[in-house]
């Protein structure tokens, strides 16, 4: 993990074992005190249905995601085959260790399955709240699956919402999910607006009602626009270019987000013909759940959550003979070199090495350095080198010269200055060792460049004239750098003295 974005936590109810079984957890997160790149930050438990969704979408986003167990579920693609609950106590227990550990900003609900459960988890959330405040929570009433079957027990509504609702920073249940919190049916885009707001009466500081099962089209939205003015239609461009689409009846997908305020908006996005819609309603809660941990507003939070879940559905690939899972990586980028880390603080040199090492086993092991550092090489082999060494800083000086006229800041252009200012300070050491070894300044001035020392010289000038960027100029001289430090580090591993014979 690298430091960096701010982190969350949540709470899901399921642990999901490797097959088709899905879990119920907690999951919070935390906020990393670290600056720098980008990071993983910690999270904790959730209560949830679908906790690998949950636990893909805090991973996609930069967050890390622990979680306390509510209940298990034998599930696949096709359905849900059998439920499992964990003892309420256990499940206060496993949430309290996360509390006392983990310094949470973000929480997330989901399938909390039983009245128990929902107590136990809101006398721990009450109690943590008198220590201190309590991060945005995001309860998503899990209550049915796509499949049709019941993942809340009936007496257990009423807990949630005298127990939970009042807690609850945002409210996101579906069409299914509200028609059985309100004891009513939802069958128009009007029905949404108005069981959002009621919803709303009963606690939470905001509902997102999701519109996944709920297809309506551009036509109702610019009804909905008529009669209630007072209801935003979200971002204005990217509503006008769903309005103008050529279909006007077109299936669209719309989410209701009804805030405390009184302020009431519309996302509209085009419905995908999709069978990879498993945990479509977890992942957007858990997204939200990470954008708020993060900071944002409630709009700005949903905003972006429904963005990530459409492009999860969009891009994915069947998986399974049912309804599968979202891509929750849909915007992960893939690192070439991975981020710095204290236990490996070079990543570019050690993938190089790593990927080239019998070349660079050839440059750092040649032979002339193992003979240098047993005391076993030839006085001629040494004189030779000296002498070229001479010519070679010659080269190294103007090198670095070149690579100060590239720079276009002053703290590159010094760090390139002083190298070529330490190339001339250390001219006069090295004539006193080539003195050392009985060789003249004459003599040095008067040995011809070898063949190698020409052309690796003229390498290091051809790259500095012809390179347009600093950049250019800079990685000729990190082959030194590199294999220098390792001889150093390997002579000193080695307890070798150089020598020659």
């Amino acid at each position: 993990c690298h430091p960096g974005r701010h982190g969350h936590g949540w709470i899901d109810d399921a642990a999901t074992p490797p097959h088709h079984a899905d879990n119920r957890r907690l999951r919070l997160r935390r906020r990393s005190g670290h600056t720098g790149p980008p990071s993983l930050d910690q999270m904790l438990p959730l209560i949830e249905f679908r906790a690998q969704a949950d636990l893909r979408t805090f991973a996609a986003l930069g967050h890390f995601g622990t979680s306390a167990v509510t209940a298990l579920t034998a599930q696949n693609t096709l359905g849900v085959q059998g439920i499992h609950g964990v003892p309420a106590q256990f499940v206060a227990r496993q949430l309290q260790s996360v509390l006392d550990d983990i310094d949470v900003h973000a929480i997330k609900t989901g399938m909390l399955f039983n009245a128990e459960i929902i107590d136990a988890v809101a006398h721990t959330l009450g109690a943590h709240s008198a220590q201190r405040a309590l991060p945005p929570l995001v309860c998503d009433p899990v209550c049915v699956s796509t499949s049709g079957h019941s993942l809340l027990e009936p007496q257990a509504v009423n807990v949630l919402v005298s127990k939970l609702f009042p807690m609850t920073s945002v409210l996101t249940p579906n069409k299914s999910e509200a028609e059985v919190i309100l004891s009513r049916s939802i069958s128009s885009l009007a029905d949404i607006v108005a069981a959002a707001t009621d919803l709303l009466k009963l606690g939470p500081q905001a509902v997102l009602l999701k519109g996944g099962h709920f297809a309506t089209t551009a036509v109702d939205i610019e009804s909905l626009a008529r009669a209630q003015p007072e209801v935003s239609m979200g971002s204005r461009s990217e509503n006008m270019r769903i309005l103008s689409r050529p279909s006007e009846d077109s299936p669209l997908v719309v989410d209701v987000l009804c805030e405390k305020d009184g302020r009431t908006t519309v996302f509209a996005r085009p419905r995908i013909d999709s069978s990879s819609t498993h945990g479509t309603g977890c992942t957007l809660s858990a997204a939200l759940a990470c954008f708020l941990g993060s900071g944002a507003t409630v709009h700005e939070a949903v905003s972006r959550a429904t963005a990530f879940t459409h492009l999860g559905i969009a891009t994915a690939s069947a998986i399974g003979t049912g309804y599968g899972p979202l891509n929750h990586l849909h915007s992960t980028p893939r690192l070439v070199i991975p981020p710095r880390s204290a236990a490996d603080p070079f990543p570019l040199t050690r993938m190089l090495i790593s990927a080239n090492p019998r070349h660079w086993s050839d440059y750092v092991e040649h032979s002339f350095v193992q003979q240098l550092g047993a005391g076993s090489l030839p006085r001629a082999a040494f004189l030779h080198f000296i002498k070229q060494d001479y010519h070679y800083l010659k080269y190294y000086a103007r090198a670095s010269s070149l690579l100060a006229a590239k720079s276009d800041s002053f703290p590159a252009i010094d760090s390139a200055m002083q190298t070529t200012l330490n190339v001339l300070r250390e001219i006069d050491t090295h004539k006193a060792f080539c003195a050392g070894f009985g060789v003249s300044l004459e003599e040095l001035d008067a040995t011809e460049e070898s063949i190698e020392t020409t052309a690796y010289g003229c390498y290091l000038m051809d790259i500095g004239l012809k390179g347009g960027l600093r950049c250019s100029c800079g990685l000729v001289f990190t082959q030194f750098v590199w294999s220098r430090g390792h001889y150093e580090t390997t002579d000193r591993a080695a307890g070798m003295s150089a020598g020659v014979r």
